[in-house]
């Protein structure tokens, strides 16, 4: 089961995520800081030719950046956090604003930037737009009756997408599926609300980023809520059950994450005043966690070095009477793990034990499933000719 577990410490939100009792991910939400997905009248400024990227202002003291070739410097753009701040490095900023509901993720593209490689549904004045399906929906039948509600929906929109000069993309995901039944659809409202509720929302941000651009303010024009930042990251519809000891929590879930209304679990802290985490055993589990090394429950220890430039681990067979690739398989399994735990990103070395070549295939299979469960991009490059793992993961938060 996997489970959240939330607290509150005045406006921060701390959480931790576990799979069968074990904690695989934690953090914190501060509504005050830059998240992904929150979205800016920003000022574009410098412009970096050699790389074609720009800097610009989002009122940080770090400087975002927005990869892009199409602006002028000292515009004003409405600019949405691709990823927030983190490691001394500025928020990545990204044109294309998109929001991440249960059923559909919608996105808005300024036109110039994808006429020539869109695939565009219609109408002779020009109006353009694509409806695209999760690859985990397998059957024809449903994409067929999803995507005419979804089209419908664009059509509808159309003389208002002209007039923002936006182009309009839905993606369609795979929870859609519980809305079919035996070949029907048994509930269109849910998902055709949520696509007209990220229309709305977006007209209305656009006419705040109007108003700032008059007056060349740069200001946050949208914020993320905690529920929309979890589904953004984490994907909030495959909780199990949400578990926390303030009542807070549950008027949020009834306003930002009705469908968690029967997961929540309201627990009462102890009268010797344990927090949550404590209760659940986060508090004696997370420090030893996150710590330089970790122990094997074979014997072995794995070492986690983060610089600049990748994040380096080292597998040690140590007081392990196990065979090296029982050894080795083991670290994968909690590599992985600490991948998410610590959300680490970027160039990632791992210095497994050695082993022949049938054993190292095998090893590098076996950390290419445990890869597609990452919530985040993770790619298994294989063993160089020296004979380290290399694994690239992008950070999703």
């Amino acid at each position: 089961m996997k489970k959240l577990i939330l607290k509150k410490e005045y406006k921060i939100i701390k959480y931790v995520i576990s799979e069968e009792d074990e904690p695989f991910a934690c953090g914190e939400f501060d509504p005050d800081k830059a998240v992904a997905g929150d979205i800016y009248a920003a000022a574009v400024r410098e412009r970096i030719s050699s790389s074609d990227t720009y800097f610009c202002d989002i009122g940080d003291t770090r400087t975002a950046y927005l990869p892009c070739n199409s602006y002028k410097t000292g515009e004003m753009s409405l600019l949405q956090v691709k990823t927030a701040p983190h490691d001394g490095k500025g928020a990545c900023m990204t044109d294309v604003i998109t929001f991440s509901g249960r059923y559909a993720v919608v996105e808005f593209l300024p036109s110039p930037h994808v006429y020539d490689t869109y695939t565009c549904r219609g109408d002779k004045n020009g109006f353009s737009a694509q409806i695209k399906f999760s690859k985990k929906i397998k059957k024809s039948g449903l994409t067929k009756l999803l995507g005419s509600i979804a089209e419908s929906c664009l059509y509808s929109f159309a003389a208002d997408l002209r007039s923002l000069g936006y182009l309009m993309e839905i993606i369609v995901r795979t929870e859609a599926e519980t809305l079919c039944k035996d070949g029907f659809i048994t509930d269109d409202d849910q998902f055709k609300n949520e696509i007209e509720k990220f229309f709305e929302l977006f007209k209305t941000i656009q006419s705040r980023f109007e108003e700032r651009r008059t007056d060349r303010g740069i200001s946050r024009l949208y914020s993320v809520g905690f529920f929309e930042y979890i589904n953004r990251v984490y994907r909030i519809s495959s909780f199990d059950s949400v578990i926390t000891s303030e009542p807070c929590f549950v008027g949020m879930v009834k306003s930002d994450a009705p469908w968690l209304n029967e997961k929540i679990n309201l627990l009462r802290e102890s009268s010797s005043g344990y927090d949550i985490f404590t209760l659940i055993n986060a508090s004696r589990k997370l420090p030893s966690l996150l710590g330089k090394r970790i122990y094997l429950k074979c014997g072995g220890e794995i070492i986690i070095e983060r610089t600049e430039a990748m994040t380096v681990i080292d597998i040690n067979s140590s007081s392990a009477s196990l065979s090296y690739y029982d050894v080795n398989a083991e670290a994968a399994v909690e590599i992985m793990r600490q991948l998410q735990l610590r959300n680490i990103g970027g160039i990632i070395m791992c210095d497994f034990i050695n082993m022949d070549k049938n054993e190292n295939e095998k090893l590098e299979n076996m950390l290419r499933e445990l890869a597609c469960k990452d919530y985040a991009k993770c790619t298994v490059y294989g063993f160089t000719r020296l004979g380290v793992m290399e694994i690239a993961r992008k950070r999703s938060c």
